[in-house]
């Protein structure tokens, strides 16, 4: 119970710290999920919370880099292969050596080994941490590229020089030969394994395609499952499981032309669930590393062979060692960035990669993988390389974060929130008035009431006049059902049952949510008059037989459907006939709840199928209406696009929902 509450709290911890930065986007979301991480350790269940390294990376870590390896642009990554190549390799091993050697100068007690092991640990790169700090900043397109590619290998180069650090530390050899062996071995044992695994992946899928096994409830349990299968056979092989998801994940997003061979609500649905889990992996990551921080300052406190002030200069040093060797490695040329031929742009993109060295999630858990004991001994300077490493984290992201406001320009957004709404509005009145040609029955007032739920900003009405319209309509209601009773239509029983039905709904639209919650519980609270009288007329429902009992339950409700048809119609035409109908959204409110009460009770096919065909004119009524003012000049083409979206995913949620019905 324990762990699902902890589950529980940092996953709201994310939904907490995402809700934050949406209010106050002065300050990105990884610094509120790393400060609300920091408090949930006083909460009494996370006293005992203890990180795993190898679950961490086998739970979250493998999962994002799949994720992030399925949307790389396969032609990209060929065609800037040598620049992929040079961040993630070569300036991975030239950083671990640089940082060692720095570090066994500083701190001469320091082994050798250690100090390439901490060079290691922080190496390697977070673009996700990069994205969250600069989503507000216009950031030029090729450097991202580069970044982006360089974190997808460089986290298993630091990966293989930390476990062949590990290996020589605990056996006391090390062999160059032999670990530039295990390097490749390793390192193109993933790639290759990747490579594999991803086409049978594929090749599965593509099969269950054509056997009409291609359900979301299939297709997208196969893809979260499939960076899990890899990594544990990596892991078993003894190759770098972060490179086999990674390829893995590549070889998935170069088979997409293939794979389109499905529905395209199926691929819809796939990208949303993977855009959902990799936004909460993420938050995750960096909720768990402000949870890891007290820990670390707990071991430092008491197990630490050198002094806090020494490892705060250290962690500093690092991390402007590690600026300037990825500086000089973009201006001297080692990386071929696609920038213009000034000589100022050329210092401006290396300055931004230099800066945007983020480190996090890999770091965070090398750092935890460090051994508790060495050699049958306390490993003491296990706090003190955490320590440093989370320096270097905070450090990474707070400087990016204040330095790249200070030379990268804002994102402009080519219109304003108020510009949506207001276009949004005029596509709407657009279709309602091609709409509005056709005679005011109740099929074209329910379409244009489905149009107007499209709007962005809520629809402002009077409470007042949605009130008279209520009373009136429930006085057409009552002096129909008289007059049907009058007139023998239906018995007096028959109406007294249609009126207490329709008075609980009445009730629930006049008291809202809460009062209904109300009804409910006082319905199901043992010992309620309610209760008392619900059970009563089960009791007598149940002395009926099986089948007595549905053929009741039927005869009740095509009554209720005789009966309801009638006052319906009178309400239907007493709302068409106001004056003015399509300029009141008070009316389309009071006729949104009796056409949702009427399909409740009577559901007609061919009002659903009028109603349709009316909806698609509309639909297309918006596209050109849209097409045209972009055309003319009146919107940008990024307003339209918006827009064009925005019609697209109402139209299609229209449709699913009437299939469902």
């Amino acid at each position: 119970m324990e762990l699902t509450i902890t589950l529980l709290l940092i996953i709201f911890a994310v939904f907490a710290s995402n809700l934050a930065a949406a209010k106050v986007k002065v300050i990105p979301a990884a610094f509120w999920e790393i400060d609300i991480g920091l408090l949930l350790p006083f909460i009494p269940w996370f006293h005992d919370f203890e990180m795993i390294p190898e679950v961490f990376l086998f739970v979250i870590i493998s999962v994002l880099m799949f994720n992030e390896g399925q949307h790389t642009n396969i032609r990209r990554l060929f065609k800037h292969w040598g620049s992929t190549l040079s961040m993630s390799v070569w300036l991975a091993l030239v950083t671990i050596i640089v940082v060692g050697l720095v570090t066994k100068w500083f701190l001469p007690t320091l082994s050798l080994s250690l100090a390439f092991i901490l060079g290691a640990i922080i190496t390697p790169t977070d673009s996700v941490a990069v994205s969250s700090i600069t989503s507000d900043l216009k950031v030029p397109r090729p450097v991202m590229n580069t970044l982006e590619r360089e974190s997808l290998f460089n986290d298993a180069s630091g990966l293989v020089v930390f476990n062949l650090g590990i290996t020589a530390l605990v056996t006391g050899y090390f062999s160059i030969l032999h670990a530039v062996t295990d390097f490749l071995y390793v390192f193109g044992g993933g790639i290759l394994l990747g490579v594999i695994l991803g086409w049978i992946a594929v090749r599965i899928r593509l099969w269950m395609i054509r056997q009409r096994l291609s359900g979301p409830q299939v297709i997208i349990p196969y893809n979260l499952l499939t960076p899990f299968f890899v990594y544990f056979a990596a892991e078993m092989l003894g190759v770098s499981g972060i490179l086999a998801v990674v390829t893995a994940g590549i070889v998935h997003g170069w088979q997409q032309n293939v794979l389109k061979l499905s529905s395209s609500r199926l691929q819809i649905t796939t990208n949303s669930a993977w855009k959902l889990i990799s936004s909460i992996l993420n938050g995750i990551v960096f909720v768990l590393l402000g949870v890891s921080f007290p820990e670390v300052w707990q071991d430092l406190a008491t197990r630490s062979a050198h002094g806090v002030s020494v490892l705060l200069i250290l962690g500093t040093l690092l991390y402007v060692v590690m600026l300037v060797v990825r500086f000089l490695w973009a201006w001297l040329g080692m990386v071929k960035v696609p920038h213009q031929r000034q000589q100022k742009a050329r210092f401006t993109d290396s300055v931004l990669i230099a800066l945007s060295g983020v480190h996090g999630t890999i770091t965070m858990a090398m750092a935890f993988s460090l051994p508790l004991h060495l050699k049958n001994k306390v490993f003491i300077e296990r706090s003190d390389l955490i320590f440093v490493a989370a320096v270097v984290i905070i450090l990474s992201l707070l400087v990016p974060t204040i330095v790249l406001k200070l030379i990268l320009p804002p994102k402009q957004q080519s219109f304003t929130r108020s510009e949506l709404d207001k276009a949004k509005e005029d596509t709407i009145n657009a279709a309602i008035r091609l709409i509005s040609q056709h005679s005011s029955n109740p099929n074209t007032i329910a379409v244009i009431h489905t149009l107007n739920s499209q709007q962005l900003a809520p629809v402002v009405v009077d409470p007042q006049k949605v009130n008279e319209l209520l009373e009136d309509t429930k006085r057409i209601e009552k002096e129909t059902i008289k007059q049907m009773v009058a007139t023998h239509e239906i018995s007096e029983m028959l109406a007294a049952d249609y009126e207490r039905t329709a008075a609980l709904m009445y009730r629930r639209l006049d008291n809202g949510l809460w009062q209904t919650i109300l009804d409910y519980w006082r319905l199901f609270m043992p010992f309620s008059q309610a209760n008392r009288n619900y059970r009563k007329r089960k009791r007598q429902f149940r002395k009926v037989t099986g089948e007595k009992r549905r053929t009741e339950r039927e005869r009740w409700f095509t009554d209720l459907q005789r009966v309801s048809k009638k006052p319906f119609e009178e309400i239907s035409n007493y709302l068409a006939n106001v004056e003015d109908v399509f300029e009141h959204p008070e009316v389309l409110v009071v006729r949104s709840f009796y056409d949702q009460r009427q399909r409740n009770w009577n559901r007609t096919r061919d009002e659903q199928i009028v109603q349709n065909q009316l909806l698609t004119r509309a639909f297309q009524e918006e596209y050109t209406y849209v097409q045209n003012r972009v055309l003319d000049g009146s919107w940008s083409r990024q307003l339209g696009n918006q827009l064009f979206d925005d019609i697209a995913n109402d139209q299609m949620l229209y449709i699913q929902r009437s299939l469902e019905e």
